[in-house]
């Protein structure tokens, strides 16, 4: 129900197919900003407390949602061993094991992350909710907000499919990330 009325709302205002997790203060700790324009500027913290985002100019209009991945990083994070993993790598792992192992979402996943270039990959096997075209996935939805938090940036997410595999891949600016220049040593 949740991904039907977001996707007819996104098609009745005419969006983009930007999705983009911003980290903010509260609970889920990220909003879904989906910009109007393909070209835009993000809305500071305070406009996205608001479902309808209208800016002062014209490219930082859009809507802002509690993602569909929110109550599910809830729940996440209250299942961790130890706390949320602070670099990309270790929280790939934790989200792939939760979808697995903790939630038994995906049959299997595979993980593949470029830290540097500000890539998170999971290709899940046997996936729960497997449509690609879903504009607010929960199994990338989760992977977003899960980084928006751990790295404090903005997380974009783009999802597809592999053969039988649903593929979510997140990305962020790796020089946004504090203490990383996006640099390869």
């Amino acid at each position: 129900a949740h991904a039907d009325t977001l996707g007819a709302l996104l098609e009745q205002l005419g969006l983009s197919e930007t999705r983009e997790y911003v980290p903010v203060a509260g609970d889920p700790p990220a909003r879904l900003f989906i910009p109007q324009h393909h070209e835009y500027s993000r809305p500071d913290g305070d406009e996205l407390e608001h479902p309808l985002v209208v800016g002062d100019r014209d490219d930082e209009r859009g809507v802002s949602i509690v993602p569909a991945g929110g109550t599910l990083f809830r729940e996440f994070e209250s299942s961790l061993a130890g706390s949320l993993g602070a670099d990309p790598t270790t929280v790939a792992e934790q989200v792939a094991d939760a979808l697995v192992e903790g939630f038994e979402l995906a049959r299997t996943v595979e993980t593949d992350v470029d830290a540097a270039s500000g890539r998170a990959t999971l290709s899940l096997g046997g996936a729960v909710y497997d449509d690609a075209d879903l504009p607010d996935n929960p199994l990338g939805s989760l992977l977003a907000v899960a980084l928006a938090e751990a790295l404090s940036v903005s997380v974009r997410l783009e999802t597809s499919r592999s053969g039988e595999e649903l593929v979510v891949t997140c990305r962020w600016e790796p020089g946004d990330v504090e203490g990383e220049t996006g640099e390869t040593p």
